[in-house]
């Protein structure tokens, strides 16, 4: 798993080089395209482990970096929703349609019942580690 983990970490550095961000600013703009619509500044801040101030200050460098938009909330006028701009959204599309091609070429050494397998077994250890407490007492992210 710590393998795992690293190879995760690794790519997320590429990416963020891909974007032309720092590595902490790409995890915020990847927590926002997985959740979009969903999460404001307080709540992307949450999921980094930051004060509402830092995640404020977190959101005006993406804005003006032109990687996320925020948006009036659908029912409540005060509340803002981040959303990934189209440019940084296709850019990172392009770059994460290179790599599939790695995991496909790797996918491809095993059966359709090994792949069902291997998807169900990360898919469930993903809501365990999600619904254990994080260092705040709150759900990991």
């Amino acid at each position: 798993m710590h393998d795992l983990a690293v190879a995760i970490a690794e790519a997320d550095v590429a990416l963020s080089a891909a974007l032309g961000t720092t590595t902490g600013d790409y995890l915020a703009v990847k927590h926002v395209l997985l959740r979009p619509g969903e999460l404001g500044p307080v709540e992307l801040g949450r999921l980094l482990g930051m004060s509402s101030g830092s995640a404020t200050a977190l959101v005006d460098r993406l804005a003006a970096a032109g990687h996320v938009v925020r948006l009036p909330h659908d029912h409540d006028r005060r509340r803002r929703v981040l959303l990934v701009s189209d440019g940084t959204r296709a850019r990172l599309l392009a770059e994460l349609e290179r790599r599939a091609a790695d995991i496909e070429d790797l996918a491809r050494a095993y059966d359709d019942d090994q792949r069902r397998a291997i998807t169900s077994f990360l898919g469930a250890l993903a809501a365990r580690h999600r619904a254990r407490p994080g260092p705040r007492g709150r759900p990991g992210p």
